[in-house]
């Protein structure tokens, strides 16, 4: 059977009620009725299913604030308009389970004299929608003779696939170069990648030298990414590991490395590039993080023909560039979004998808370009060799780990 993996954030919903029309809702109750992990906001992370088809039980407590002399009982239901709520709030895009992948009783009783049901929840691990991230959530409802507490009687499964995939590694003769098959006119826009940078000598070092370029776009403006630039030196030496980014007549960095801002050779980490068309400002995030800004003419569109990738020949590429999540979006991604799917795939079919290559191919020359929209690159379309390096890795918070 094909095998799958989930990880289940279990996440507290508070409530959403402004503080003017709080009275009404968070009145002292002498008792009350609810989800006992909603009720502290707590994350709970619980792994299921490395198989399809495998049912996994998540035992959740429903409790009382006070013991009482009959039994409790109280409906339980997948609610969408919780999720939906949920994703608006958060800029997330869970999508409710599928009715058939998970099961739970209807009715919920606390025998009398007792505090806490433990609630069988059971999910069966299954293949979605590449990208999709689904989730289940929970709401208790219509409770006999005994008052709901509004800001914990809902809680959220989610169900999330850790990305776990081959990546390649490039080397100056990978050079590749696509035309693409029409002119893309884009506004605001996003590019997304993570890269790791070693020596080709195997040795623990890398950003050996300046102007090894990963992305060199045909267009408009110039769109051009680099690690390395004769900007920083210490001791004498010019200082070549922080990325680089060269748009629109400007240029700014990742950071300084001799203020210790600096790449480590050999750690993964995931790079944004955002653009706003309207304010003219573009912004560069590291792992999650703003880590420098540039300021040009506002109302500047771009249009983008082709793309160079790892195109500055043997002089100025001596190292090896991992990459993979290469992602080029129409739109000037939040900071919320970057963060919240830096660690996972995305909805191949996003309308907001211009281009992008997972790279989890794991062999061969082709990159496919998920979206359907051809941009997808061949490896050593410029340079000639068309054999990449791979490896296997996953994708953790501390970013790609072997």
């Amino acid at each position: 059977m094909k095998k799958t993996l989930f990880n289940i954030l279990a996440i507290g919903l508070l409530g959403l009620s402004m503080a003017s029309c709080d009275d009404a809702e968070n009145k002292v109750i002498d008792n009350g009725i609810y989800i006992s992990s909603a009720s502290t906001g707590e994350l709970e992370a619980v792994t299921i299913g490395s198989t399809v088809g495998e049912v996994t039980t998540i035992n959740m407590p429903v409790r009382l604030a006070h013991q009482v002399s009959h039994d409790v009982t109280v409906d339980l239901k997948l609610d969408d308009a919780v999720l939906k709520a949920y994703n608006e709030r958060t800029e997330s895009a869970y999508e409710l389970i599928p009715a058939q992948q998970i099961s739970f009783p209807s009715q919920v009783v606390i025998p009398a004299g007792e505090l806490v049901a433990e609630v069988p929840v059971k999910v069966t691990s299954f293949d979605g929608e590449p990208g999709v991230e689904y989730a289940a959530p929970l709401a208790l409802v219509n409770a006999k003779g005994m008052e709901i507490a509004s800001g914990s009687s809902k809680f959220i499964y989610a169900f999330s696939k850790p990305l776990v995939q081959p990546v390649p590694g490039f080397q100056h003769d990978n050079s590749m170069y696509h035309k693409w098959d029409s002119p893309v006119t884009l506004g605001d826009f996003t590019l997304e990648w993570w890269s790791r940078v070693t020596n080709s000598r195997g040795d623990d070092t890398g950003y050996t030298v300046n102007n090894q370029a990963i992305f060199s776009f045909e267009a408009s403006a110039e769109i051009y990414i680099r690690f390395g630039d004769l900007v920083y030196a210490q001791g004498g030496q010019y200082m070549n590991n922080f990325l680089q980014i060269k748009f629109n007549g400007g240029q700014f960095d990742s950071g300084d490395p001799t203020k210790d801002l600096g790449l480590d050779p050999g750690k993964w980490y995931h790079f944004a590039f955002v653009y706003s068309c309207s304010e003219g400002k573009s912004t560069l995030y590291k792992n999650g993080v703003p880590a420098g800004q540039l300021t040009t003419s506002a109302g500047q569109q771009i249009t983008i023909n082709g793309l160079n990738m790892m195109s500055s020949g043997l002089t100025y590429f001596l190292d090896i560039v991992w990459m993979a999540q290469v992602r080029l979006w129409n739109c000037a991604r939040t900071n919320a979004q970057i963060q919240g799917n830096m660690y996972r795939q995305v909805r191949f079919t996003d309308p907001q998808l211009v281009m992008y290559m997972p790279m989890n191919e794991g062999s061969g020359s082709l990159l496919q370009d998920v979206t359907g929209n051809n941009h997808g690159m061949e490896i050593g379309s410029k340079g000639g060799n068309k054999q990449a390096l791979w490896s296997d890795w996953t994708f953790t918070p501390d970013g790609l780990n072997k």
